[in-house]
């Protein structure tokens, strides 16, 4: 159980430095998610269920992190890094040689909630919904076990979009707490059941007291516009680098 001190310090440097732009670490500490908290000079580092996130501020914090990050990961553990000027180096200390996958990061400080309109019937996905999921989530390719993952993700609260009882897309968060899994079948495109499901998800985040935000792709331009029109701060750079 990581000390409330210390979650407490590593919440307020952050903030200190940027009032939400770190909000993917300070959230899972706040809510008391993350499983491991590192406070080192210059540098937060979290782990959160299967996931190490940290930012650190200059090289040689990074360098500091990256080695106790090396020590403690297991090779199924998803690796997350802010600031682009430390992945190179970053990536000979762990000794990644793929391609990295810069992100921006989508944060909704509005505590409004969405009034939602849609065609659609959205709720929860069960079980039975797994295979559908793994066939149609294009991301699920990368899950060394899918249907687990997939299975996990449902435990987490997974939403669909029901269009005359056929299943039409879906979304969930991932494992370290960011929204995200959003998918629409081609043939439902168009019709605004990626905003509707978004909207739920957000209303749900805010039901239960959290922050809405997520990780966009550099290139994900249809993303960045929805996550624009539903209010969200977008960082200025692609700040972030999943390291696989």
């Amino acid at each position: 159980m990581i000390n409330i001190e210390t979650a407490a310090k590593a919440i307020s440097f952050l903030k200190s430095r940027d009032p939400w732009l770190y909000t993917d670490i300070t959230e899972p500490l706040r809510l008391g998610t993350a499983q491991e908290c590192i406070l080192i000079e210059d540098c937060v580092i979290i782990k959160t269920a299967d996931t190490w996130i940290w930012a650190p501020f200059t090289d040689s914090a990074e360098r500091e992190a990256a080695e106790l990050v090396l020590k403690k990961m297991k090779p199924e553990d998803g690796l997350c890094l802010h600031h682009a000027h430390t992945v190179d180096q970053t990536r000979k200390i762990l000794g990644i040689n793929e391609q990295l996958t810069p992100c921006y990061i989508a944060v909704r400080l509005s505590q409004e909630p969405f009034d939602i309109k849609t065609e659609a019937v959205l709720k929860p996905l069960t079980y039975e919904h797994t295979d559908f999921v793994v066939q149609n989530y294009r991301m699920a390719k990368f899950y060394t076990n899918p249907e687990e993952s997939i299975r996990e993700a449902i435990d987490r609260g997974m939403t669909g979009a029901f269009v005359n009882s056929q299943l039409a897309g879906f979304i969930g968060t991932h494992s370290e707490g960011s929204l995200g899994m959003l998918e629409v079948l081609p043939m439902f495109r168009r019709r605004g059941l990626g905003k509707a499901l978004e909207q739920y998800k957000i209303n749900e985040f805010l039901a239960e007291g959290k922050i809405p935000y997520c990780h966009i792709l550099e290139n994900n331009a249809a993303s960045l516009a929805l996550e624009r029109e539903l209010g969200y701060l977008i960082s200025e750079t692609s700040s972030i680098y999943w390291l696989n």
